[in-house]
């Protein structure tokens, strides 16, 4: 029969070999009698035979540990964990010298420098010029690119850790992964085509990849990281000796070069391409972006640390010991969760609480009926004032409605759920399209805050000043801006509000002087 096939494959050659068909065929023989030969034989009628089982066996004891490892850390499903190795690895090409400034460069010891500094601002223009030095120095280093490739490297075995061996395995031994401890299986061969998924799925992930010595680097050093401690020679030995076994099967047994072949019998295409997976990763250039993201971050932190640390006795005095009232959602307790996981942060939690508190306490209902009482039954000078006036007070009378209105926002299957920001930026460290999208939702948020604290206090203000000038008025023996005001706010339903008012508004005042460190007015008087 063998005799029969080689004459019938000299006379197509001899009579139809130029023939794209025959070519094909001759490239798919030579292909199979390359399977059938190579030591150990790999293929035969059309079978996988158990050598290529006894590789995804050796394979798959050998990732086991290594999975563990990977999983647990530079591809923890936790983004921030994940984004933490990344950038221990990539700190391991820092010069000494920039490794002492990204160490003084952490939020602690930048806020003690700029708590000492003569001018805040040269100091922090100081720390950004250290950090910009580092980068300069990252974008200069030639081991950069090395250690980016050494990362991609282990996403790429992570995925080879991952897969499914025990499902193919099965396909060779059908009894194998349902009972612990009975040693390696025996293995039959299998029918080719049946296993092309699994072959494709395999090749996806093996193409182009190598196990070198600074891989085994990488991994003992997030290992010793993971396990907070130096690993013995006998770890480090497990390691090396699981990423050389790996490397053996991959070099020597299943290669990408076998398995492409067995795909290009199944597909009867010699020329045949499956798919393979493209790890294109940018780690250092998404360091870079995350450090100067984080440095501007914790820059605002700073100062709206500073900045409340010095006005706490200003405030003190405004509140005269009463309880400062909370914001949901919007707040800092919400910010430290945030600074764990990403570089954003809600900027304006201390000057919203503080309007909170101040109207909680400062314009009560009374106060705001006595003033709707003016606006209505008042016979003003000047109709303008009136209408200034009014509008003033029917806007502060809504700004406690406002912020319970935003605070709801914050709320489950609402607009600003504040469970889905801390997910969202949980995940964004190391997905710029969530970060992306973070950044987005923060600066809108905090955008919105900031209006609403500009509209509040120019409204508020404005406020001030007419109660203040209302408030003289009725001292004159003939009011001139309001002719009734004695009678509206001395009545027996307004004299109470009224002295509350008179007592209080020292408070609206200092209220007013203190809020100029948050909001900009931009009215002159």
């Amino acid at each position: 029969m063998a005799f029969l096939n080689s004459f019938s494959e000299f006379f197509e050659m001899l009579f139809f070999g130029s023939r794209p068909e025959v070519i094909k065929k001759r490239l798919l023989r030579k292909i199979e009698t390359e399977l059938r030969t190579m030591n150990p034989s790999m293929l035969k009628n059309g079978n996988i035979l158990p050598p290529f089982a006894e590789g995804l066996y050796i394979l798959s004891q050998s990732c086991q540990s290594v999975f563990t490892i990977l999983d647990e850390t530079i591809l923890s499903t936790t983004s921030n964990i994940a984004a933490g190795y990344v950038d221990l690895l990539i700190s391991t090409g820092f010069t000494y010298e920039d490794c002492l400034i990204v160490k003084s460069l952490q939020y602690e010891g930048r806020k003690t420098e700029i708590e000492r500094a003569e001018n805040e601002k040269k100091e922090i223009d100081r720390q950004r010029n250290s950090l910009e030095k580092v980068i300069k120095d990252i974008n200069g280093s030639e081991q950069m690119a090395q250690i980016e490739i050494v990362i991609t490297r282990l996403m790429q075995l992570h995925d080879i850790c991952s897969f499914d061996y025990t499902k193919f395995i099965q396909a060779f031994s059908h009894d194998f992964g349902d009972s612990v401890g009975e040693g390696k299986p025996l293995f039959r061969p299998v029918d080719l085509a049946s296993q092309e998924q699994k072959l494709l799925d395999l090749y996806f992930i093996i193409k182009d990849f190598s196990v070198t010595a600074s891989l085994a680097k990488a991994i003992i050093a997030i290992e010793e990281q993971r396990k907070a401690t130096v690993l013995s020679q006998e770890a480090q030995n497990e390691i090396t000796d699981n990423l050389k076994r790996i490397s053996a099967i991959l070099t020597k047994l299943i290669t990408p070069d076998l398995v492409y072949k067995m795909l290009c019998i199944i597909k009867g295409d010699p020329k045949y391409e499956p798919g393979t997976n493209k790890y294109e990763f940018h780690f250092v250039e998404d360091y870079i972006n995350r450090s100067r993201q984080m440095f501007d971050a914790d820059t605002q932190r700073i100062i709206n640390e500073l900045k409340d640390a010095r006005l706490s006795a200003e405030l003190d005095k405004l509140f005269v010991d009463k309880e400062i009232q909370t914001i949901s959602g919007y707040n800092n307790e919400t910010n430290l969760i945030l600074q764990k996981t990403s570089t954003q942060m809600f900027m304006w939690t201390t000057p919203l609480q503080i309007v909170k508190t101040f109207f909680f306490y400062y314009f009560s209902q009374g106060i705001q009926a006595l003033l709707n009482d003016i606006v209505v039954e008042g016979f003003f000078s000047n109709t303008n004032m009136q209408s200034s006036f009014g509008s003033a007070v029917f806007y502060c009378g809504g700004i406690m409605a406002r912020i319970a209105e935003f605070e709801r926002s914050f709320e489950e299957d609402q607009e600003n759920n504040i469970s889905s920001i801390i997910r969202l930026a949980s995940n964004s460290k190391t997905n710029q399209d969530l970060s992306k999208k973070l950044i987005t939702k923060m600066a809108n948020l905090n955008t919105q805050v900031k209006t609403m604290l500009q509209n509040d206090m120019t409204n508020f203000k404005k406020l001030t000043r007419d109660v203040k000038d209302l408030l003289n008025d009725s001292k004159k023996g003939s009011p001139e801006l309001v002719s009734n005001i004695k009678m509206i706010l001395f009545s027996t339903r307004n004299k109470e509000h009224t002295s509350l008012l008179e007592t209080q508004f020292q408070y609206w005042q200092k209220f007013v002087e203190f809020m100029k460190n948050y909001v900009v007015f931009t009215d002159k008087e």
